[in-house]
């Protein structure tokens, strides 16, 4: 499955700005910490995103909650 980063991103409410790449990391990171009170770098705040857009995405398809 192909998501694109623009799909994830509106799903998980991460925005930044002018599509600057850093305000966009960092949103990231905020909504991290927000969900799950946990520090991480850049890369692993875009990986939780992801993970958070693709059960959500198995919700939908499967009908079931996981």
């Amino acid at each position: 499955m192909l998501v694109y980063v623009n799909e994830w991103r509106a799903y998980c409410g991460v925005s930044g700005g002018d599509n600057h790449r850093d305000a966009q990391k960092a949103a990231a990171k905020a909504k991290v910490k927000i969900w799950y009170n946990i520090d991480c770098t850049d890369d692993e705040a875009d990986a939780i995103c992801i993970g958070k857009y693709f059960v959500n995405y198995l919700k939908k398809s499967w009908g079931e909650d996981l």
